[in-house]
């Protein structure tokens, strides 16, 4: 870090990358401060990115800016004036339950989807296996299960 000057970065450095800071003059008004802009889909890699405000030892801070188009997705119950009558703990609670709510959405998706594709993939073999066997009817009917629904 360099006093004077701002580093913009993606999510992707939020893990294993350190900042460090050689500046005297940043150091002295508190060291670096990264600013987060997105709501992480993980807590592990927002505390990641918290992280890599202050290491080892050095002074360092960190603050969330959401943008509001993106709150709305994320929570629609939330706008910009519900949020001023929250307290900083309500509104990121609130935040992160619907986080939590995503990740469960998308875990029963996958789960959903791997059921689903287990089966095709149970039919597939059948329909190899019979014709390599060369069990045409039954090639016919694993066929058909797999491609006419």
């Amino acid at each position: 870090a360099t006093s004077g000057q701002v580093t913009l970065t993606t999510a992707i450095f939020g893990r294993g990358t350190d900042f460090r800071c050689y500046d005297e003059e940043v150091s002295k008004r508190g060291g670096v401060h990264v600013i987060q802009a997105f709501l992480s889909e993980s807590k592990m890699e927002e505390v990641q990115i918290q992280g890599r405000t202050a290491r080892q030892g050095a002074k360092g801070t960190y603050s969330m800016v959401l943008y509001e188009e993106h709150l709305k997705k994320l929570a629609p119950d939330i706008t910009a004036e519900s949020a001023t009558r929250l307290t900083k703990k309500q509104l990121y609670d609130r935040l992160d339950e619907c986080r939590q709510s995503c990740h469960e959405k998308a875990c029963k998706y996958v789960d959903e989807s791997l059921e689903s594709n287990k089966k095709f993939h149970e039919l597939t073999h059948k329909y190899f296996d019979a014709l390599i066997s060369g069990d045409r009817e039954s090639a016919f009917q694993a066929g058909r299960s797999l491609w006419c629904k």
